[in-house]
């Protein structure tokens, strides 16, 4: 192919012109103002806040943002509650107090569903219907819940 000057000119300077943003990305709209490692840190969240996740339920990946920790489908229509940022948080991520917390919510959940399976709600004295099961609830709450 022959190319005159200008027209090798035009594909050279339009070739610049679409990396532009390339390493400032989402971020480039804040220019140079707030220092790098505060929208380095920025960056990361905004990517993952406006990107499309795995939905469960349909399995596509059509999952976005709504607002503040809801998240929606926007094929099938599910909402689903989530973190701030990104649709799945690890425990791990935040900090070891939530961790610790969320064992232990979890061993209380577990404990719970069980006394709930064993304990049927017509078990008890006569005209106090799931008695046993409150007894056992209020154990709970007093040894866990201090």
């Amino acid at each position: 192919m022959v190319y005159c000057s200008g027209c090798l000119l035009k594909l050279v300077v339009s070739a610049f012109e679409t990396k532009r943003t390339k390493k400032a990305g989402i971020v480039g709209k804040y220019g140079t103002r707030y220092g790098a490692s505060l929208r380095k840190q920025i960056k990361k969240m905004e990517v993952s806040q406006h990107s499309k996740y795995f939905c469960e339920f349909c399995g596509k990946y059509a999952v976005k943002r709504q607002a503040v920790g809801i998240w929606g489908c926007k094929d099938c229509g599910k909402v689903k509650a989530g973190g701030a940022y990104t649709l799945n948080i690890s425990p791990n991520s935040t900090s070891p107090y939530f961790s610790q917390n969320f064992i232990f919510q979890q061993s209380l959940y577990t404990a719970y569903t069980i006394l709930m399976t064993t304990f049927s709600p017509c078990e008890g004295r006569a005209g106090e219907p799931g008695r046993p099961r409150q007894q056992a609830l209020t154990a709970i709450s007093r040894n866990f819940c201090t």
